[in-house]
């Protein structure tokens, strides 16, 4: 018999040690089937296969809770939401913690949208913004408890859409995969130019060995300097790196 969506998130889950409740399994199958559902109108993922939506979209997004005192955040911004993982996931996992979630891409923000509502999570709103942008809102910027990316951007140039969103104490967690290593030296000194210090590095292995998940974890230690973020594209053209002359302590 093949093995359901259900069944593999709950395996996956199990073998990363996080409790994830029946009401809470139930409410990631619903969003499962509404995103292969909505996904036959518009490109929202690439994975398509219920092993692969299971463990690349839901388990890879419980990894964060695996990092100390990510659930007191209280607040979280989720840059890049793409359609809605981790932010969709921290929702459910953070009921007592308000989330936005951030995407350039409007039909993926009405995607997301949809989804809150669909699920009945109120205390998450969607924005179709660049972050580069909304960070210097005062509403959004050094106000959030935790700032979450997950994709291909370096970790420099990732520090610098997330950083200037926390407030003092916050958390940057930077999603990344192997090879982060060759990025930590321009990566510590981009977090540190910002006004965050890289506190820990969390390795995992994603279930059913669907490859491998590394947690890049900065604090906030001080305010953003008033000069970041710079506009929109300069973080990717010029990411900020050690040459740059930004030194870390």
């Amino acid at each position: 018999m093949e093995t359901t969506f259900r069944q593999i998130l709950e395996i996956a889950s199990a073998e990363l040690g996080i409790d994830v409740d029946e009401r809470r399994m139930a409410l990631m199958q619903r969003l499962k089937d509404f995103l292969v559902q909505e996904s036959e109108k518009v490109n929202l993922t690439g994975i398509k296969d219920d092993l692969g939506i299971a463990v690349k979209h839901f388990a890879d997004s419980l990894t964060l809770l695996k990092i100390e005192g990510l659930k007191d955040c209280g607040s979280f911004i989720d840059i890049g939401t793409g359609a809605g993982f981790p932010g969709l996931v921290l929702a459910m996992m953070l009921p007592g913690a308000n989330g936005v979630l951030v995407d350039s891409v409007g039909k993926k923000v009405n995607f997301v949208t949809q989804a809150a509502a669909e699920l009945g999570l109120t205390n998450v709103t969607a924005i179709t913004a660049r972050a580069e942008d909304l960070a210097r809102e005062p509403r959004h910027r050094e106000k959030y408890g935790l700032a979450v990316i997950r994709g291909v951007s370096s970790i420099s140039e990732s520090a610098e859409y997330c950083v200037p969103f926390l407030k003092k104490g916050g958390l940057f967690v930077s999603m990344k995969g192997p090879g982060v290593e060759t990025e930590m030296d321009d990566g510590k000194a981009a977090v540190f130019a910002l006004g965050a210090k890289i506190t820990c590095v969390e390795k995992l292995s994603l279930p059913y060995d669907q490859g491998e998940r590394i947690l890049v974890v900065a604090t906030k230690t001080s305010p953003t300097p008033g000069r970041y973020p710079r506009k929109a594209g300069e973080p990717h053209k010029r990411p900020i790196s050690r040459s740059s002359g930004n030194k870390v302590e």
